[in-house]
């Protein structure tokens, strides 16, 4: 189980329900990485995470950062950013910081707009905001966990 965030090239006026189904019923030919993104994506990640491990893998590109579990990948034309509901409380605060920051990133240097399905909203709706809803997320997974 991860939070994740998705990448979206959303339409004006089209439903965000609506692009995250476009996005994953698309019959187009995969998008591939833009080199001079993927250039710009990397050094600004490391900024906010410090060291990761990159992978240019094509199709597949990574970014990993091991001890948050932070992953960007950029995978037949789909950008993703995910991380492990391995932290609560005021660790999982601190990394829904840093996950709001990373998809920033991207969301710059992509031209796309990030979407948090585990809120139903955009980035820009939730990026000045508290990071409660986010951190109740991983409380909820945590309690999970302990419970098996």
């Amino acid at each position: 189980m991860s939070y994740d965030l998705h990448f979206l090239c959303r339409k004006p006026g089209e439903s965000w329900e609506d692009a995250l189904e476009a996005r994953e019923e698309s019959d187009e030919e995969p998008i591939p990485v833009d080199a001079d993104v993927w250039d710009r994506v990397v050094p600004r990640v490391r900024e906010v995470l410090g060291a990761v491990a990159v992978l240019e893998n094509p199709p597949v590109w990574e970014i990993y950062h091991e001890s948050t579990g932070i992953q960007v990948s950029f995978c037949e034309g789909q950008w993703d950013l995910s991380v492990p509901y391995w932290t609560h409380g005021e660790d999982a605060a601190g990394l829904v910081d840093k996950l709001r920051a990373v998809a920033k990133v991207i969301e710059q240097e992509a031209g796309l707009v990030c979407y948090d399905p585990q809120l139903e909203q955009p980035l820009s709706e939730i990026l000045h905001a508290d990071t409660t809803a986010s951190v109740a997320m991983f409380n909820q997974a945590a309690e999970l966990f302990n419970r098996r």
